[in-house]
């Protein structure tokens, strides 16, 4: 019996420390998290948001980035294979024959 305590009050106050600190440290947590949802979503970041992708919609209506829905086929894994199981090699390099192709095309019709 340290300090003429029985080990049972000892085994409460142990587990009573570790459970208060933990409601703290998982509080923190949720509080942080909170925080970034909050600045990731402000009105500035979405607007910014926003306006990249008009912009991006405008280009791509206006034909200057029209390959973009080929490359993004192109790079999407065959079918019944994870998003991410494919090293970033292996799609660097199916990204780069769709272009190819698509600049072959562009060339055959001029």
């Amino acid at each position: 019996m340290a300090y003429g305590r029985p080990w049972y009050v000892q085994a409460t106050d142990v587990i009573h420390r570790l459970t208060v600190i933990g409601i703290i440290g998982f509080s923190g947590w949720l509080t942080i998290g909170l925080g970034r949802t909050l600045w990731a979503n402000r009105d500035s970041a979405l607007q910014k948001r926003l306006a990249e992708l008009a912009e991006e919609q405008e280009q791509i209506e206006n034909g200057q980035i029209a390959d973009a829905a080929a490359l993004a086929v192109a790079t999407q894994p065959p079918p019944g294979l994870h998003a991410n199981a494919l090293p970033s090699q292996v799609e660097a390099d199916i990204a780069r024959e769709a272009l190819a192709s698509l600049a072959e095309q562009e060339q055959n019709k001029n």
